[in-house]
């Protein structure tokens, strides 16, 4: 039988089936953002180490679990705050799908899993899950309320990944690799606040809830981002600058290459959080987004060109 032509569609919304509401509370997409652990063992040039992948992806497990703990915990204590949001009130415990008991308990039994594989790959990456543990508490439970504050957390927290990354393989860290994270990470964590305040803006809410900034920030904000990224562009140069450099990479000279790439990157991101066109953390956001993912690729194709392609023969030298 055909439908009723007076009978509006719109009177009968389809209804699209969520996914569980424990497995959407754990926010398995953020776990892209651990593919940060994988930084050292490139910027070493040992991704091709089996037994080294093998570290860094049970760390990258043990990483995931714990965020999701966190998240239930984050969650959790922020049921309020997200019921007045126009998106957060559609979290599971915000809508009222997911109790506080089943958090508490899903919470345990992931964090306590995370530990037993933590404590398999060894005491240096435990120490480190460790710590992101604890700051990451802090920052659900207050950090995230001070004004600056929470940034820098952020941007700590990102780097936690990379410096985790090192502890599970035994890559010694470089001090230029870890301020270069900070710098980019910080940028990171701006370009989200500076989304939140937009969306606020929106729904003419002067002050981000739950947060320690007010609309009349958003400038500010936009400026020290912009900082913040050039500075990680020119620890980059810097870095491409140094003579021990020329042991890693064939031709450093095409890694300052990936610097104006990274800035039209940022430009780009900061200009579409202040369009209102971000809605998700700045990092998931670019592994999903089209564009971003061009630049990513061209900037891994500059830095293995940089490693591979002397100029002066022209050829492709054999792996290190």
């Amino acid at each position: 039988r055909l439908p009723d032509p007076l009978v509006s569609h719109r009177d009968f919304p389809v209804q699209h089936k969520k996914p569980m509401p424990l497995l959407r509370a754990m926010r398995p997409h953020q776990w892209l953002k651990n593919i940060l652990i994988f930084l050292p063992l490139l910027a070493s040039h040992q991704i091709g180490n089996i037994a080294l992948i093998g570290n860094a992806l049970l760390s990258f497990i043990a990483f995931s679990l714990v965020a999701s703990a966190t998240y239930l915990l984050n969650d959790m204590l922020d049921i309020a705050s997200d019921r007045s949001h126009p998106r957060k009130r559609e979290r599971p415990f915000a809508s009222g799908e997911l109790s506080i008991t089943v958090g508490v308990a899903s919470g345990i039994v992931l964090f306590a899993a995370a530990l037993l594989i933590a404590l398999f790959v060894g005491p240096a990456f435990l120490a480190v899950l460790l710590g992101y543990t604890v700051v990451t508490t802090a920052y659900s439970v207050r950090l995230k309320t001070s004004m600056l504050i929470d940034v820098f957390t952020l941007a700590a927290l990102y780097s936690a990944r990379v410096v985790a990354g090192a502890a599970a393989t035994g890559v010694r860290l470089s001090v230029w690799l870890l301020a270069f994270s900070m710098f980019l990470f910080l940028a990171l964590a701006i370009v989200k606040r500076c989304a939140e305040l937009v969306d606020r803006a929106k729904s003419a809410q002067q002050r981000l809830t739950g947060r320690g900034y007010f609309g009349a920030d958003l400038a500010v904000l936009q400026s020290l981002g912009s900082a913040s990224s050039f500075s990680a562009v020119l620890v980059l140069s810097l870095y491409a600058a140094q003579p021990e450099v020329s042991r890693l990479y064939a031709n450093p000279a095409l890694l300052w290459l990936i610097g104006p790439v990274l800035l039209y990157w940022f430009s780009r991101m900061m200009l579409l959080a202040q369009r209102g066109y971000m809605h998700d953390d700045p990092i998931i956001f670019a592994l999903k987004e089209r564009k971003s993912l061009i630049l990513i690729v061209i900037s891994a194709l500059l830095a293995v060109a940089a490693a591979k392609l002397d100029f002066s023969t022209g050829l492709l030298l054999p792996s290190r």
